[in-house]
């Protein structure tokens, strides 16, 4: 590197660099939620699969056993009722997060620059 790039000022380093255009569009939507119903229907949703999985896995071995054993039925059928909760549950917080929306409209002029 030789002293003559290093005492450049930066405005000609600027000028003489990439260019770099950045198109924004006439109108931006952000959707702010509420961070506590999300975080619900997240959990509810990651335990309600957990559930699944575990529920088909009694259902296939209750299923390919011979004779019938009624535990790992009883257990197979407690756990298709708490996957249909936890999974009605995600669907009732899915909704409440895609419930009443405030807008609020604002140009991009009125903010101050940097």
């Amino acid at each position: 590197m030789n002293t003559k790039e290093k005492t450049q000022p930066i405005e000609e380093k600027i000028l003489g660099g990439t260019r770099v255009e950045v198109h924004i569009p006439k109108v931006i939507d952000i959707i702010l939620v509420q961070a506590n119903e999300f975080r619900n229907y997240e959990m509810t949703t990651w335990i309600g699969s957990l559930f699944f999985s575990a529920m088909v896995g009694f259902w296939i071995a209750y299923t390919t056993i011979n004779p019938k054993d009624l535990i790992l039925f009883c257990v197979s059928v407690v756990f298709t009722f708490f996957t249909a909760v936890f999974i009605w549950v995600a669907v009732y917080y899915r909704k409440k997060l895609q419930g009443e929306k405030i807008k609020r409209v604002g140009l991009l002029d009125d903010f101050k620059q940097f």
